[in-house]
This record gives C-alpha cells, sequence and structure tokens, in this order.
C-alpha cells in the first residue's frame, strides 16, 4: 500500500474533531474518495477493514467541511 494512504483510524487520530463514523459515512456518500487495498472476504461488500483515503483527499474535504461550518 502507498505510503500517501491511510486507514479510517489514522484519519480519525489526525483529526481530533472527525470521528471514524463520519468518515465512513463520508465515503459511503461519495464526499470523500477512498480506495480498496486487500481482498475482501467473500460476498461482504461492506467490509471497511481495506478502506483507505489519501492524505490530500482527506485534507480537502476537512477544509470544505470547516468552509461549511
Amino acid at each position: 500500500m502507498p505510503a500517501e494512504y491511510l486507514s479510517v483510524r489514522s484519519c480519525s487520530r489526525l483529526l481530533d474533531d472527525v470521528s471514524e463514523a463520519s468518515i465512513y459515512a463520508a465515503v459511503a456518500n461519495g464526499e470523500l474518495p477512498a480506495a480498496r487495498f486487500g481482498k475482501l472476504p467473500e460476498g461482504d461488500a461492506t467490509d471497511r477493514r481495506n478502506i483507505r483515503i489519501r492524505r490530500a483527499d482527506l485534507d480537502q474535504w476537512f477544509e470544505s467541511k470547516l468552509a461549511a461550518a
């Protein structure tokens, strides 16, 4: 996995005010681009363990949330 990609847990730790659930919701809603690395368990499209987010996308998403607030 490229170093520029972060796990959702790492993203949440970087952004103290943002929960993992909020990040997963943003990914599900298409607000935050994400990639999957590794193989998903058979028939499980909802598995979140392999979701990774680019740091640049995370920063841009968070800045847009701050601007909207």
